[in-house]
């Protein structure tokens, strides 16, 4: 199978402009909402920024939770950023502090078995399949 056909690739493809539509999108909406409605004969079109900023903080938050890895550390990141973003910012990101869900043993182990290139079994003694924590910004 060639590799532009591979499952993974297209998997990844697909995550990487899930991602990229997400901060286009801001972009678009702080282009619009912060920059251009902000010129003086257009400040009368502008609203509350809080709610737009809120729920771009929950769409953030959910999308971080489905992908994962460097998402969650930025979310987490932002969140004690309180002397940049807006309160509600911060607190609709703070979840990612400590709700993320778990990931599953048995993908911990496939992907540390891909690195390694063998079984588990064979390069460690015994392996505990319970999460004694989670890594967090410290």
């Amino acid at each position: 199978m060639s590799e532009a056909r591979s499952p993974g690739l297209a998997i990844d493809r697909r995550r990487y402009r899930r991602v990229r539509r997400f901060f286009l999108g801001v972009a678009l909406h702080i282009g619009w909402w912060d920059l251009f409605l902000n010129l003086p004969a257009l400040r009368f079109l502008r609203r509350d920024p809080l709610p737009r900023w809120r729920r771009l903080a929950h769409e953030y938050r959910e999308l971080a939770v489905e992908m994962g890895g460097v998402l969650i550390k930025l979310g987490q990141y932002l969140s004690t950023r309180v002397d940049v973003l807006p309160l509600e910012v911060t607190r609709a990101l703070s979840g990612l502090q400590d709700e993320v869900p778990e990931e599953p043993f048995e993908a911990i182990a496939q992907s540390i078995e891909e690195d390694l290139g063998r079984p588990l079994g064979e390069v460690f003694e015994t392996v505990n399949p319970k999460a004694l924590g989670a890594a967090s910004l410290a």
